[in-house]
């Protein structure tokens, strides 16, 4: 990760899939590296680091190492998916 963006979270899913949260502007209390959470939990607050000019998230998608849109067709989910021969459920 690049030291542009502040604070960051990096959160590892399944199928080598990871999502970024930079520019936070602190850590959700008790948050240390490797700790396991549920979807809801609260992992970061909203911040302005660096030198923008209003409060923002930076939202990064990663997929083997490859920063992919966060919006990407859910037929290219399930080709992703069907590299590693798993489902396409991500």
């Amino acid at each position: 990760m690049s030291e542009s963006y502040g604070k960051c979270d990096c959160v590892e899913h399944v199928n080598d899939f990871f999502t970024a949260y930079a520019n936070v502007s602190a850590f959700a209390d008790g948050l240390e590296n490797g700790n396991s959470f549920n979807r809801g939990d609260i992992i970061g607050h909203v911040g302005n680091t660096e030198e923008s000019s209003k409060l923002h998230l930076q939202f990064e998608l990663i997929y083997k190492g490859k920063f992919i849109g966060p919006l990407f067709e859910s037929n290219t989910a399930n080709s992703f998916a069907s590299d590693d021969g798993v489902s396409g459920d991500t």
